[in-house]
């Protein structure tokens, strides 16, 4: 009987670790399946933005197309701006060096005539 009693005494020690890893085993899948449904519902979350991000990118008031004809008619005005700007550049360089032929002239004939100009009224060097 003694041999019986270890027997079942063993048995009942190995069932017990067996419980004991079954219920280890248990939670972490009870805690993966807790994690597993976050996800998904983040998952679904994003989804949903996506689909509304998709809806607004496609809608022809405020889209992407829409962008695009903003930003077509906006690079228009400052390519229009930079050529005016050009102009006013050459035009600018053009009067300065009229200006600076001006001045020459006028210098010999006040040298001519002894007469000194006053300093505010000399051309600045401007680059």
């Amino acid at each position: 009987m003694v041999n019986k009693r270890e027997k079942n005494a063993n048995f009942e020690d190995q069932v017990r670790e067996i419980r004991d890893l079954v219920e280890i085993v248990v939670d972490k899948v009870r805690t993966l399946e807790a994690f597993q449904s976050v996800v998904m519902e983040q998952l679904r979350t994003i989804k949903d933005q996506q689909s509304l991000m998709n809806k607004k990118l496609d809608d022809p008031d405020t889209g992407l197309e829409r962008i695009n004809e903003k930003l077509d008619t906006n690079t228009e005005s400052v390519v229009n701006i930079e050529q005016t700007i050009a102009v006013y550049k050459d035009m600018y360089r053009i009067n300065d060096d009229n200006a600076r032929k001006l001045e020459k002239r006028v210098k010999k004939l006040e040298d001519n005539a002894g007469i000194e100009a006053p300093p505010e009224l000399e051309l600045l060097e401007v680059s």
